[in-house]
């Protein structure tokens, strides 16, 4: 009797221990996703006004209206990457969501993670005025169809190359894809939309 009594307090002792020194282990922290990697309910970006500013999930900005097309770019040494599908939302309706006058003494910046920006005008932003290329060329087109800039979250039916792209991209489309525009308003891993006054 007093034996089976020693043996189960020594089990009972082992294993009160072996939880102390568990309880007491360093916990291994996550490991996150792909650089860029993002869930539908992470802020991915933040839309900034005159009055204030506003953050997105992806879920948010997917609900937004849709606007999708072709596009591509064209390098400053001439090397064209040809168009590809994108879908996202036009920066002008971001402007619209944000229920503030917009006029042409006013802008658009959009920023990049690494904080690399570029400012679209008023009249990049509401009547797509870019210069666009041939794409088999690369010569300027006198005349071209209608562009549109937006903050693109997929790409040729999926989402962006997250190590390469980050969750979002600014990308200027059209209809067909008879055009691409200059590569500098292929801004990557944008993070930031800014109304302001330029």
């Amino acid at each position: 009797m007093n034996r089976n009594r020693l043996i189960i307090l020594y089990v009972s002792f082992i294993f009160l221990i072996s939880l102390v020194f568990t309880g007491c282990a360093p916990r291994v922290a996550e490991t996150p996703g792909p650089a860029g990697a993002t869930d539908k309910k992470s802020i991915i970006f933040t839309l900034v006004g005159p009055d204030g500013e506003k953050t997105f999930t992806m879920d948010e900005l997917k609900s937004l209206p849709v606007s999708e097309g072709q596009a591509g770019i064209i390098s400053s040494t001439g090397q064209i990457s040809i168009p590809e599908p994108f879908k996202g939302v036009a920066i002008k309706d971001l402007v619209n969501s944000m229920s503030v006058p917009f006029d042409p003494s006013m802008g658009v910046t959009i920023t990049a993670v690494d904080g690399y920006s570029m400012t679209l005008s008023y009249d990049q932003v509401i009547n797509g005025s870019f210069i666009a290329y041939d794409p088999a060329a690369g010569k300027e087109l006198p005349l071209h169809d209608p562009l549109t800039a937006i903050i693109a979250y997929e790409r040729s039916g999926g989402p962006l190359n997250a190590t390469e792209e980050g969750a979002l991209r600014l990308a200027v489309i059209s209809e067909k894809n008879n055009q691409v525009v200059d590569g500098h308003w292929s801004v990557k891993w944008v993070n930031k939309v800014e109304v302001k006054t330029v």
